[in-house]
């Protein structure tokens, strides 16, 4: 059960696009401009540097945090930490 636990939580956590977010703010649809994908390399395309930077740093930070939290809601799961950074 706490592997299924994670694996939602690190699901969930990974849903989030900062792409996407900086998008709405600016205005402008990141899908349909440019490569159309949702990563830090199609951010700094079309909203510069700082914002490919944001993205990026969002993107490592989201998964760090699925990983740590399992861990730390499930210490006695060996695996749980991949199962959430995976999914």
């Amino acid at each position: 059960m706490h592997y299924l636990l994670a694996v939602i939580m690190g699901y969930l956590l990974g849903c989030s696009s900062m792409a996407f977010y900086i998008g709405l703010i600016k205005k402008k649809d990141i899908r349909t401009a440019g490569s159309g994908n949702l990563g830090a390399s199609n951010a700094t395309v079309l909203f510069g540097w700082g914002a490919g930077i944001l993205v990026a740093l969002h993107d490592i930070g989201k998964a760090v945090l699925a990983v740590l939290l399992a861990k730390w809601l499930f210490p006695g799961s060996e695996y749980v930490g991949a199962a959430a950074g995976v999914a």
